[in-house]
């Protein structure tokens, strides 16, 4: 069955722990993502709000096409996806103001 995610939050390139904007509860609902690359090999790392815990290292080879996942999970200790300069992340997610 697929979900339908009532939110969704676009992380850019190069971006260092950056957090689903406005999402201030400490759990968050994910309903999947897309690694995209956008003109090399991309990096994304998913990690936990304390910046060192790591959830998640997705890699998307040069002229790869996008990674996506569709498995509805929570970030029990909340969510921060650093993106290497090739590549964006769409976040799909249950939290409302992100």
């Amino acid at each position: 069955m697929q979900f339908v995610a009532p939110n969704y939050t676009h992380i850019a390139v190069g971006q260092t722990a950056a957090a689903l904007t406005n999402v201030s509860e400490s759990s968050v609902l994910i309903y999947g993502f897309i690694v995209d690359p956008t003109g090399g090999a991309a990096t994304a790392t998913l990690l936990e709000n304390d910046n060192t815990t790591i959830i998640q290292v997705i890699t998307v080879p040069s002229g790869g096409p996008a990674f996506e996942s569709k498995a509805l999970w929570i970030a029990k200790n909340g969510l921060k996806i650093t993106t290497s300069a090739n590549a964006t992340v769409l976040v799909f997610h249950g939290n409302s103001g992100a």
